[in-house]
């Protein structure tokens, strides 16, 4: 099954599982929610949207605005609360996530502009239930950098956020866990089961290959790492994103072709 989900200046997209079938997409001054199985547009809202998240029952999209998150009914496309103002208006929620007993939200740099971010980004737990339509926010605190990208490990309850020269690593309290240097990361990803994640960058001194690096959550170690020049020809392009595949089996970014694990 192959479909096509068509909206100009799309920022961040997330689907659930076909059984669910919904994809929803953040287009900037537009939030669209998609039929998975036809790719029919259900709802098209006009609202900020820069990131988005989907509840665990995928009744509600999570979207990430300027400085705190909105929450739309994903049935009627109807907006059903906000939280509270986490950080300023210049500064876009890159990142939104369920992560059970929170929403987590993450500001950061948004790709089309290199300087909409000039202050250190910021991460925030806002709570599930809401008061009047308000969802508070439980706690929130510095990334102590610019953040390009953000990922959770539900096992070890811990963020990563990347920072272009260093992975800043955070409890669910707030307290700092981790601090990696590595040049240019742009992009990172939680593996779906296991403490990992993988972080996406290039060379910093010639810029004439990726990297894919592997790490792990448990002891902040390197796993493995892989060097590519086939997919980078220009010196703009870099790993922005870098995945796994849904079963943690294979590797997808941008710039690079498919890579099982043993490749890296």
């Amino acid at each position: 099954m192959v479909c096509k989900y068509t909206i100009p200046n799309g920022h961040d997209v997330q689907a659930s599982s076909p059984a669910d079938d919904v994809v929803v997409v953040a287009a900037e001054d537009k939030l669209a929610i998609f039929d998975q199985s036809s790719g029919e547009c259900q709802h098209s809202i006009k609202t900020e949207a820069f990131s988005v998240g989907l509840s665990a029952d995928c009744s509600t999209v999570y979207c990430g605005a300027a400085g705190r998150v909105t929450m739309f009914d994903v049935s009627s496309g109807a907006q059903i609360g906000s939280s509270e103002q986490f950080h300023g208006d210049e500064d876009q929620v890159k990142w939104v996530r369920d992560i059970g007993d929170y929403i987590a939200a993450a500001t950061g740099c948004i790709r089309t502009s290199w300087n909409n971010s000039s202050t250190e980004s910021k991460l925030a737990l806002i709570c599930k239930e809401s008061n009047d339509n308000l969802y508070q926010i439980e706690r929130s605190w510095s990334i102590q950098a610019v953040a390009f990208s953000h990922c959770y490990i539900s096992t070890q309850r811990h963020f990563y956020s990347a920072c272009d020269d260093v992975i800043n690593g955070f409890d669910i309290y707030g307290e700092k866990v981790a601090t990696l240097p590595l040049e240019n990361c742009l992009g990172l990803c939680a593996h779906p089961y296991e403490p990992r994640f993988l972080s996406g960058s290039k060379d910093e001194e010639t810029y004439t290959f990726s990297i894919i690096q592997e790490w792990c959550a448990k002891t902040h170690t390197l796993l493995r790492f892989f060097k590519d020049s086939v997919g980078l020809k220009l010196h703009e392009s870099t790993n922005w994103l870098v995945c796994y595949s849904p079963c943690g089996e294979m590797v997808i970014t941008t710039g690079v072709p498919e890579y099982e694990p043993e490749s890296l």
